[in-house]
């Protein structure tokens, strides 16, 4: 299917290559729910945030990332985690890190690399608390 504003080289990628637009969107390969646990702890510490609960949504796999719902109180958020191990992952900004190399994860529909995709304490308030 054409992309309806591209044309080119621009509607082929955009249309059979989304990787090429978004790196790090594309399959997780070698993901297992197991990892995706362990990087969903380890993105709740390094929100900060507390009182927060986590629960798997799925065992749905299809590209490699496990759905995983972030809430506390009526607040809810969706985390689709790649299953790779941490050091794979989390992508910090270090001068050795190439942010090619890094798979995004998911937070309510948006694709983000790690640092980026940090949930924050405004991100939980109650709607009386905003």
């Amino acid at each position: 299917m054409k992309h309806p504003r591209a044309s080119g080289l621009a509607s082929h990628l955009m249309t059979n290559s989304p990787t090429a637009i978004n790196p790090g969107s594309g399959l997780v390969a070698q993901a297992t729910r197991a990892n995706a646990e362990k990087n969903m702890q380890h993105f709740l510490t390094d929100t900060g945030v507390r009182g927060v609960s986590c629960l798997p949504l799925s065992d749905n796999d299809d590209d490699g990332r496990y759905s995983f719902i972030l809430y506390r109180g009526t607040r809810c958020h969706i985390v689709d985690m790649p299953g790779v191990p941490l050091d794979q992952l989390r992508f910090v900004q270090e001068s050795h890190q190439n942010p090619w190399d890094f798979p995004r994860l998911y937070v309510d529909g948006s694709s983000w690399l790690w640092c980026f995709g940090m949930l924050g304490e405004n991100d939980f308030k109650e709607p009386e608390d905003a």
